[in-house]
């Protein structure tokens, strides 16, 4: 499900809008890999859990797979920032303790491999809607996801190509329908990294906003390369992938 680099990543580079209110600048994001995912087990597994925490104050998850064999989770800690962050791990681990032979057996045959990081909001590099909340992401299930890995040294470099680029983008009316949340790499991320989630109802839903806002961009597009190049030149790597979020696996906690 790779896409191409120029076109996922184009799409996110949208609308410069601040909004704290929507993605608190305290907030958090605890972002879980798993490879090796042996897909039925992992879906009983998750289901389970979510029939476990059913109408309990829990924080929630959204379950999103890439593949057969790699799926993720993402759990949004709204506010307290790395304390909030302790506070679910701590919360998952008594459940963890709590769980039967059975489920712990489950538990060990969902995945061969899982990799967690924490990254931070960033407000000021992301674009959402007024009222973005739990029902947009439910109802855009469809995400491209760029993870971008920047030199050390160019920190500064990179942010401005991206607000460059949005300010661009705004010019020629690209903020409409444009979703998308960005974050900073915090623990357990190759700092610094930047992660980038951009939201869509369908693969053909996004298909058309990018070939909107490519065609847009054209009486612009020599600037717009210019940020763009700076951007990429910037960084060390970049990844890039889509995923579908399954709602029957997600819960939506307290959050």
């Amino acid at each position: 499900m790779k896409r191409s680099l120029s076109i996922a990543l184009g799409a996110l580079m949208l609308s410069y809008t601040p909004v704290s209110a929507q993605m608190p600048e305290d907030g958090m994001l605890i972002f879980e890999r798993y490879d090796g995912v042996s897909m039925p087990h992992f879906q009983e597994y998750f289901q389970l859990l979510k029939e476990k925490y059913e109408g309990t104050d829990a924080t929630g998850w959204g379950v999103y797979v890439a593949s057969p064999r790699e799926a993720y989770r993402l759990s949004a800690v709204p506010e307290g920032g790395m304390q909030g962050v302790l506070d679910v791990r701590r919360e998952r681990n008594q459940g963890f303790i709590e769980f039967t032979d059975r489920e712990r057996e489950l538990w060990g045959m969902s995945w061969a491999q899982r990799r967690q990081m924490v990254f931070s909001n960033a407000p000021d590099l992301s674009m959402v809607p007024d009222d973005f909340g739990y029902d947009h992401v439910y109802n855009n299930p469809y995400t491209q996801v760029v993870i971008a890995l920047v030199k050390p040294s160019e920190i500064e470099t990179f942010e401005n190509a991206v607000l460059r680029l949005q300010e661009l983008d705004n010019q020629v009316g690209n903020d409409q329908g444009a979703m998308f949340r960005a974050y900073r790499g915090d623990f357990g991320t190759p700092a610094p990294a930047y992660l980038f989630i951009n939201h869509a109802q369908s693969m053909a839903d996004m298909a058309s906003k990018v070939g909107r806002w490519n065609m847009a961009r054209m009486p612009i597009m020599t600037e717009w390369q210019e940020a763009w190049d700076s951007m990429t030149g910037a960084t060390r790597r970049i990844e890039v992938f889509t995923n579908q979020r399954v709602n029957e696996l997600s819960h939506r906690g307290s959050n």
